[in-house]
């Protein structure tokens, strides 16, 4: 009885392997395939496409940079930016409403993750660190069924974010902290800059805070 059971339990053990392998070959080839599929398409209208390059978490650079989503939904070749941000740790972009500020920011989040995945990037050149988090934090739209304020609602998951930092990290801000005065907000965004600024984490900071952003410059 003993060997009965062992064998069944080595024969259920070697289909168990067998199934794993063959469930990783069809994720893998799955992925591989939706990559191909993607490349095609962003050739076929004429997106600028590149493989990135990895270099020291202390500089990223890009040059035509489009944000990926606008590439699949618009069929054309969206407006693309470069920068050159050699030495640079935190980045804050402000300007004009729709003047593409939460655009640029997406691009920059979306590249970095396809990077890190292994594929292209929608660039004509792409040079970043590896990370081994990336944090988003956007704010949301109006919630009816919030028990509390959307300050509040802003600083918790600013919060929990705030706990998982580590110095690999990348942060993305997208209009952070704008639920509030101007005052207050860039109190805040000032504080939480300052203490980025002290653990060598990489952050992109789009607001329309001007105290803040002067504050940064």
């Amino acid at each position: 009885v003993t060997n009965s059971c062992t064998q069944l339990f080595e024969d259920v053990t070697k289909k168990y392997m067998e199934n794993r392998k063959l469930k990783n070959l069809k994720l893998s080839s799955a992925f591989y395939l939706g990559a191909v599929r993607l490349y095609k398409r962003f050739k076929r209208f004429s997106v600028p496409v590149c493989f990135p390059k990895v270099c020291d978490r202390k500089d990223i650079r890009f040059k035509d940079l489009c944000e990926t989503c606008l590439c699949i939904y618009q069929r054309r070749r969206p407006v693309g930016n470069d920068i050159d941000g050699s030495g640079k740790q935190v980045f804050v972009v402000t300007g004009a409403n729709q003047g593409g500020k939460s655009t640029y920011l997406r691009s920059i989040g979306l590249a970095q993750v396809f990077m890190q995945a292994g594929m292209f990037v929608t660039a004509l050149e792409y040079e970043s660190g590896l990370y081994k988090n990336i944090f988003a934090h956007f704010t949301r739209r109006e919630d009816s069924t919030m028990n509390s304020g959307r300050l509040d609602e802003e600083l918790k998951r600013m919060s929990q974010i705030a706990d998982r930092l580590t110095p690999d990290s990348m942060l993305l801000l997208n209009e952070s902290f704008a639920t509030t005065t101007e005052k207050e907000g860039s109190i805040i965004a000032d504080e939480l800059t300052d203490a980025i600024l002290k653990t060598g984490i990489r952050m992109f900071s789009v607001t329309h805070l001007l105290e803040y952003a002067h504050s940064c410059f």
